[in-house]
């Protein structure tokens, strides 16, 4: 039996600022990259960082692309010119949703890099689920590895 424990969600207000104010009031969009932001373990403090939980630090940091339901949860590069790589289930077959299965981190291209939700709120916490609410993320029990369950 397996027990979803909420992650806390710790988003760090870097690259937010997306429209600048000119003196003469003019509005000016300007690009920038989606929030960063670190899934936290709230039995010890220690942060998703690709398939395993680990101290939280730049390497970390995650960040969402896409449509709610449907994110691809990206590991931010530690460097400008870092490779971009995404969390993902190993296999993408429908058998994955009612088993654990590992987790791993691959081009964002992938077919199980998708179908990636962020479900709670800062009061209960936050749940990373997959698949429509189908596959939970947790860490597997007395390891510090990340596997997807099926969701209670």
């Amino acid at each position: 039996m397996h027990h979803i424990l909420p992650f806390l969600l710790l988003l760090l207000l870097l690259l937010l600022s997306s429209v600048q104010v000119h003196s003469k009031g003019a509005e000016v969009v300007t690009a920038t990259e989606p929030p960063s932001f670190l899934l936290q373990d709230i039995t010890d403090g220690l942060c998703l960082s690709g398939a395993t939980f680990k101290r939280c630090a730049i390497d970390s940091l995650l960040y969402v692309t896409g449509p709610p339901g449907d994110y691809a949860i990206h590991l931010r590069p530690a460097d400008e010119g870092g490779k971009e790589v995404c969390l993902a289930r190993k296999t993408c077959n429908e058998k994955g949703v009612a088993k654990t299965e590992d987790l791993k981190v691959t081009k964002c291209t992938h077919c199980g890099a998708t179908k990636w939700n962020i479900l709670g709120g800062p009061e209960e916490g936050y749940i990373l689920s997959r698949d429509d609410g189908k596959s939970c993320l947790m860490r597997e029990a007395g390891t510090d590895k990340a596997v997807t369950v099926p969701c209670r």
